[in-house]
């Protein structure tokens, strides 16, 4: 029993440190803000893309038009 008391008591301690590791290490708050600017760059364009689209659309239908009238 005191064999298995003293490595339940390493493994806690091991875990413990790796705990405490996580939260000195900076590295993964820096991944997570650049994760969140990216998404919401992906929102920006995808709402610049649905307010774009009618004006696009009649843009590309005006050039569309005139090239075949070229023929």
């Amino acid at each position: 029993m005191n064999r298995m008391h003293a490595a339940a008591r390493s493994y806690l301690e091991t875990v413990l440190a790796r705990l405490r590791g996580f939260r000195r290490d900076e590295g993964g708050a820096a991944l997570v803000e650049y994760a969140l600017l990216i998404g919401l760059m992906a929102v920006a364009v995808i709402a610049a893309a649905g307010a774009l689209t009618p004006s696009l659309t009649q843009a590309f239908g005006k050039v569309g038009t005139q090239l075949t009238t070229l023929k």
